[in-house]
C-alpha cells in the first residue's frame, strides 16, 4: 500500500494531490500577476492599473491603459 505525505505530514491520495494542484495553481496565477504588473505603457512610460478579482475560486485580472498596453497584456494572457 503506497503511503502518501506533505511536509511530513501523512495523508489520503486524494488530499494529496490536491495539495499539488493548489500549490500549482497558486504558483501560475502569481507569475501571471507579476508579469502583468511589470507591464508599462509605452506612451508614457508609467506603469499600467492591474486588479485581481477572485470570484468562486477563479481569478479575474483587469487592465487598464494605452491600447499598447492593453495589447500587451493580451499577449501575456495568451488572447489574441
Amino acid at each position: 500500500m503506497l503511503e502518501f505525505r506533505r511536509n511530513g505530514r501523512k495523508m489520503s491520495s486524494q488530499q494529496f494531490f490536491d495539495g499539488i494542484k493548489r500549490d500549482i495553481l497558486a504558483k501560475a496565477e502569481g507569475e501571471v500577476e507579476r508579469r502583468l504588473r511589470s507591464l508599462r505603457d509605452p506612451e508614457t512610460g508609467q506603469p499600467v492599473k492591474v486588479t485581481k478579482q477572485v470570484r468562486n475560486g477563479k481569478a479575474n485580472w483587469n487592465v487598464e491603459g494605452s491600447p499598447q498596453a492593453i495589447a500587451a497584456a493580451k499577449k501575456i494572457m495568451g488572447a489574441s
